[in-house]
């Protein structure tokens, strides 16, 4: 039997994502997963959101999203790895060189970005995942 207090238990995390998976309607989706450019030979990126707008007839998949949530997992539980992470920002609403909030959905802590190219340490022993969004700047 499982001893859920033992040192080294995920309990906490296992919380924060069904909080995350509860609040964000785009989680709780199992059509909506598309993979995003990263480099790094360890990084799994990937984006879930919810459609907005017309479908494209030759792909099925609408061309536009909402409420996109955006996840990068170092997949090496032995070495970190500094990933550039590439979001799809048209596909969100957002030009390639606007600027752009980004705020980490695990701490909170929100920073002020600008382009497709964003550098994240993904450390097994640290925080080898991110999980955040991308909204526009009210102008």
């Amino acid at each position: 039997m499982r001893d859920w207090d033992a040192p080294g238990n995920i309990k906490l995390l296992i919380g924060e994502l069904n909080r995350l998976r509860h609040e964000r309607a785009a989680l709780r989706r199992y059509d909506n997963l598309r993979f995003q450019e990263a480099t790094g030979e360890r990084t799994l990126f990937y984006r879930k959101a919810l459609p907005l707008g017309k479908v494209d007839p030759l792909s099925g998949h609408p061309t536009r999203w909402r409420d996109a949530v955006f996840v990068a997992v170092n997949c090496d539980p032995r070495m970190a790895e500094r990933a550039i992470l590439h979001p799809d920002l048209p596909a969100i609403g957002i030009g390639w060189d606007e600027p752009y909030r980004l705020t980490d959905l695990m701490s909170g802590r929100t920073t002020r970005e600008r382009g497709a190219d964003l550098p994240f340490d993904l450390d097994p022993t640290g925080e080898p995942f991110r999980i955040f969004t991308i909204s526009a700047i009210d102008r």
